[in-house]
């Protein structure tokens, strides 16, 4: 018996001694990656963000895609996404440079279907047998989802343009694929410890591939910075909980007691319980979505605090962390508590302090020189876009 203890004891060291490793190369690889880029230091102007947009306007766009979102069990998701898009690209500006949407919602909603197939496999793929169960879930988190995110991704940058000149991603499916595994293998070999390297790694093989036009563009992310992402979302996280499962456990009781009173009491006693699940999904989402959404917040600031387009400038970001956290914070609440309807609230007010905080040090226009032609890539062109996800230029990698 003690040896056998001894035996998992050692294994579980070495385990933990993998994981580690994984989590330095992985660091060292978004070191290497970071490319070395020409950023003019002189006769550059301060040229701020703007966002010209309105709540109310934005309002009557989100709520009957909203609705004609829900009607439709999501298949009308693409079409929402692209009108609010175009309403909010067009209202942002970055100096003289203003972005636009030019994302077409026809083949999202195809891949959307895909997508949808391929969640029905691996939830019915379990009742044939427990193998089928576990070669469809292989499939899924290690092939299927790196290639949705590889696509949307390259989907993501040819639909965002900034002043006429859209972008472009190039990195490959077989790249995606390899941090995906690493990044979960990793996490869980770590206890989750070493998550901020594996999500520097991500996002290093992110700008690494991202051209605006065939300009490069750098992105610096301190480690540090993740980890205090990762320590805020954490904290937000262990401090909803006990709330929020004391609330679960008040309010269980009280249907109990409900559903005991019997049908002198209510028309029908079986309608308590049908309010159990709506109740669980609400107490998930105001326990997680603070917390995501606050870290998510504080990812974005480290990504544009040090983001540099090659021979046009560089970012400011004047925005601090707790700011930001709180600002985050907030924003989940509302979203939370009025079940959603205060989201393009939300969105804009977002945008708006952004905009009060975000300055691109760049040369002006006339001044910018050709850039360079950029290294060829493998991607096959025949890939196929994906279904974008991002409600602001802001939030592009996230």
């Amino acid at each position: 018996m003690l040896d056998l203890l001894l035996l998992w004891k050692i294994l579980l060291g070495l385990l933990v001694a993998l994981g580690v490793r994984m989590a330095l190369r992985a660091n060292k690889a978004a070191d290497r990656l970071m490319p070395v880029i020409e950023v003019p230091s002189k006769g550059c102007d301060p040229q701020p963000l703007r966002f010209d947009g309105s709540t109310s306007a934005y309002y009557r766009i989100w709520l009957p895609s909203a609705f004609l979102t829900l009607v439709t069990l999501g298949l009308y998701g693409p079409w929402s996404t692209m009108r609010q898009n175009r309403y909010l690209y067009g209202h942002t500006a970055l100096g003289r440079r203003r972005f636009s949407y030019v994302g077409d919602p026809g083949v999202p909603f195809v891949l959307r279907l895909i997508w949808i197939v391929g969640w029905a496999v691996l939830v019915f793929a379990p009742s044939e047998s427990a193998t089928v169960g576990l070669v469809a879930w292989i499939l899924f988190q290690f092939f299927l989802v790196p290639l949705m995110l590889h696509q949307g991704l390259r989907f993501k940058a040819r639909s965002t343009a900034l002043g006429g000149i859209s972008c472009t991603f190039n990195g490959s499916w077989g790249d995606a694929c390899r941090i995906n595994f690493t990044t979960i293998v990793g996490t869980g070999l770590t206890l989750g410890v070493a998550t901020p390297c594996f999500l520097r790694r991500a996002l290093s093989y992110i700008y690494h591939h991202l051209l605006w036009g065939q300009r490069r563009i750098r992105v610096g992310v301190p480690l540090g910075e993740l980890y205090l992402a990762l320590g805020a979302g954490l904290l937000v996280l262990a401090s909803l909980s006990p709330m929020l499962l004391g609330l679960a456990a008040a309010s269980s009781q009280v249907l109990a007691l409900v559903e005991w009173a019997g049908p002198t009491e209510m028309t029908s006693p079986s309608e308590p319980s049908a309010l159990a699940p709506a109740l669980f999904i609400f107490l998930f989402f105001a326990c997680f979505l603070p917390a995501y959404q606050v870290g998510r917040a504080l990812v974005l600031r480290a990504v544009l605090t040090d983001l540099a387009i090659e021979g046009v400038g560089r970012l400011e970001y004047q925005l601090g962390a707790g700011r930001t956290a709180w600002v985050a914070w907030v924003h989940a609440w509302a979203c939370v508590l009025s079940l959603g309807l205060l989201i393009p609230w939300a969105r804009v007010r977002w945008l708006r302090l952004h905009a009060d905080h975000v300055v691109l040090h760049a040369l002006p226009p006339e001044e910018l020189r050709e850039a360079p032609t950029p290294p060829k890539t493998a991607l096959p062109k025949t890939a196929l876009p994906v279904e974008d996800r991002s409600s602001a230029p802001l939030e592009f990698v996230l």
